[in-house]
């Protein structure tokens, strides 16, 4: 792990690696915001798991961003609701303190993403760039240029 430079992201795989990063991360900054978006796949708990063993005592803030409802069937719906009360039992464990961003109404879920945590943190972004997305439209059904 010599040299291992923290900048905009690591990419690691395998519990084993996945460990090492946890641990040199937490040897450099014990408070922890951990960022996620909680939906019908089984897979979106496992890193904060992870995570949460390595921590000893400390709770972790987590920040739930809201995703388009996805709940078209059984199955779906089923799954996301495992995955909602996981959550609820690792606060009520006392172990993650959550703060959630509801998916903005009004914006498809084609959308989510990037523009979505951009239009629930900075709405005023996300009205100038809606104002220039509008423009360039107008635009190119005129002919005319920006």
């Amino acid at each position: 792990m010599d040299g291992l430079r923290w900048e905009d992201y690591v990419l690691a795989s395998g519990t084993e690696e996945v460990s090492k990063i946890w641990s040199a991360a937490l040897e450099l900054e014990r408070r922890v915001t951990f960022v996620l978006g909680v939906g019908f796949d089984p897979r979106a708990l496992v890193a904060l798991k992870s995570l949460l063993t390595q921590v000893g005592d400390q709770v972790v803030r987590v920040v739930r961003l809201g995703l388009p409802s996805a709940e078209d069937d059984d199955l779906t719906r089923e799954l996301t609701q495992a995955n909602d009360r996981c959550l609820r039992d690792l606060v009520e464990s006392g172990v993650v303190d959550v703060a959630s961003i509801a998916y903005p109404e009004g914006v498809e879920s084609r959308a989510a993403g990037l523009r979505t945590a951009l239009y629930s943190l900075l709405p005023s972004y996300w009205r100038a760039s809606q104002s220039v997305r509008r423009a360039r439209i107008a635009t190119r059904h005129t002919g005319g240029s920006m």
